[in-house]
């Protein structure tokens, strides 16, 4: 497949990441791959073997492990996440605490009502255990009733990983790494980074080597080479279950490959920790995310998969990982039986996009139809467009204070507004100068002719997510705020811009 490895130099050379890897996989063969680039400051070039971390792709794991518990008739889906974890303490839209449940089959399929938590999980993993039973005893908060609807949650994947520990009572990445990962024989996929070293050290990983993260510095000028800033990697901690496994592309091109073998032969049991069903279930629809597409093509999650009803296509499985230093996408169609696995170490760098229209490529090319519109990278679908609900008092008052700011025309760090997230992800200095430079397209910023902040055209996604704008000379400069899903919220994203 000549298309891999042209599309892994064209990401490079466009400086998308310092390291773009590609490959696809049919029945447990490698079938193409595209390398391009460096992994490292040494100059190393990536190979199939490169261990990088995967981010949500882990969160497939994480459903996986959850099932073979249930499948042992440890746990049964419908049970009450807090008759795992006693110190739960779930609040609705306001500060009394709810009486809502929330199950373990909606935590696996993203229909809890705990809010979209990206980016400041990403920075979570490393909590400890002690710690994130504080974060839950504090509160977590919903932004819809529980089974209402679609909504991406880290944290409740964290939780599922907690509830790994506690049915099995081994750690939940000694019981994946056991159960799960050594089966497969997938020895390059480990926890963190000192384990692929130590494994290759060792003799007993199949990794050759392990990619450095980085991100782009957003001060280097327009039209000049991007300057590339080495990120440290999170160690194991609480948090690992959203996203904290190393991976290399043989590795995921093995577990795309068994989770697609189980629609062929729908009466063998299959080989490997779960059964041919239980993979099946893995990969179907359990929650709609918005409204279908004008195509037809419906998006959802499955249980730790995002699961598409193409139009075209029928059904294609995969998943986006994003962290800091970090893209990875894995993708199939199971009745094609082909897999398409992308890494790059680069922050959010968005490998998904070139990974969709390979596989599309070729499903199209299979099917001798027109292909469709490529889709922009997101570790989840995000077309629900329900209702918000009543906004949360916090995110008011953070309306303000951001509006506060910008109209100050200085952006300072203040923890009582800001997750510690929001410095680590663009540092202070460059979310300055990006201000700067929308201010400078839009002028002045008008007075404010209201009162309350935030009334002038917003736009509520939930009650914890919100766009606004603020009116200028030349147009408007046009704010979005989200906030973190733990008592108290904090800002955990910003994003200014400007409308001319």
């Amino acid at each position: 497949m000549i298309e891999l490895q042209d599309c892994a130099r064209a990401r490079t050379g466009e400086g998308r990441a310092p390291a773009t890897a590609l490959a696809a996989y049919s029945r447990g063969t490698r079938v193409g791959q595209g390398l391009a680039g460096r992994i490292d400051g040494e100059g190393t070039e990536p190979a199939t073997t490169t261990a990088f971390r995967i981010a949500s792709c882990t969160k497939s794991f994480t459903a996986a492990a959850v099932l073979l518990l249930r499948d042992r008739g440890a746990l049964d889906l419908d049970d009450d996440v807090a008759g795992y974890l006693p110190e739960l303490r779930v609040t609705g839209w306001g500060e009394e605490p709810g009486e809502s449940v929330l199950t373990l089959r909606m935590l696996l399929s993203m229909s809890s009502g705990l809010p979209t938590d990206d980016p400041w999980a990403d920075r979570q993993e490393s909590t400890t255990k002690a710690d994130f039973s504080q974060l839950l005893a504090d509160g977590v908060r919903l932004v819809r009733q529980p089974g209402s609807g679609y909504e991406y949650s880290n944290l409740g994947y964290a939780m599922l990983g907690r509830v790994v520990e506690v049915v099995s009572g081994s750690p939940y990445r000694e019981f994946v790494e056991q159960e799960i990962l050594a089966p497969l024989g997938m020895a390059g996929t480990v926890f963190s980074r000192d384990e692929v070293l130590a494994g290759i050290d060792g003799g007993r990983s199949t990794a050759t080597g392990v990619a450095t993260g980085y991100r782009k510095n957003a001060l280097i000028a327009a039209g000049l080479d991007s300057e590339w800033t080495e990120l440290a990697t999170s160690k194991p901690g609480a948090f690992s279950a959203i996203g904290g496994l190393f991976s290399t592309l043989d590795d995921l091109g093995r577990w795309g490959d068994w989770l697609a073998e189980a629609f062929a032969g729908d009466d063998e049991p299959g080989h490997g920790p779960l059964s041919r069903a239980t993979r099946r279930e893995m990969q179907t629809q359990h929650q709609i995310a918005g409204e279908p597409d004008t195509d037809g093509t419906v998006d959802g999650y499955g249980y730790g998969l995002v699961v598409q009803h193409h139009a075209v296509h029928g059904t294609v499985v995969g998943h986006s990982g994003g962290y800091p230093g970090f893209s990875s996408h894995m993708r199939w169609h199971p009745g094609q039986e082909l897999v398409v696995v992308g890494f790059e170490n680069a922050t959010y760098s968005n490998v998904g996009i070139p990974v969709r229209e390979l596989l599309e490529a070729r499903l199209t090319r299979e099917a001798g139809a027109a292909p469709a519109t490529s889709a922009s990278e997101s570790p989840q679908p995000s077309k629900d467009q329900r209702p918000a609900g009543t906004p949360w008092p916090e995110t008011l008052q953070a309306m303000e204070a951001v509006e506060a700011l910008v109209r100050n025309a200085e952006l300072t760090k203040d923890d009582e507004v800001f997750s510690t997230n929001v410095g680590l992800d663009k540092p202070w200095p460059e979310r300055q100068a990006a201000l700067d430079a929308a201010l400078a397209v839009v002028g002045p910023l008008l007075e404010p002719e209201r009162s309350e902040p935030g009334n002038l055209q917003a736009k509520w996604a939930t009650p914890a997510a919100v766009e606004w704008e603020l009116p200028a000379r030349d147009g408007a400069l046009t704010l979005r705020i989200t906030m973190t899903p733990v008592h108290p919220p904090r800002v955990q994203l910003l994003e200014i811009g400007s409308r001319q």
